[in-house]
């Protein structure tokens, strides 16, 4: 896979914050535990419904949504190495 597409640092950090590691987010969530370490590491991009169940369970505000899926900068090295 290429560049990752989620900042997995403010993910974990909010994890942390909200009182989860990945055993509890994936009970959580209905995820699996694989799929929230596979998200985390950039070997998998997440899905629409596994960012919106990552989103509803964190209580992320739009903006920290915005930085962790959406990310200016990986989109920038993204753009980057197109280029």
């Amino acid at each position: 896979m290429g560049s990752p597409t989620i900042n997995a640092k403010k993910l974990e950090a909010k994890m942390v914050l909200s009182g989860y590691n990945r055993k509890t987010l994936s009970k959580a969530t209905g995820l699996s535990r694989n799929t929230i370490s596979t998200i985390i590491s950039g070997q998998q991009n997440p899905s629409y419904r596994a960012m919106n169940l990552l989103f509803e369970t964190l209580r992320l505000s739009p903006e920290e949504a915005t930085e962790i899926f959406f990310n200016r900068n990986l989109r920038n090295m993204q753009d980057e190495e197109a280029g």
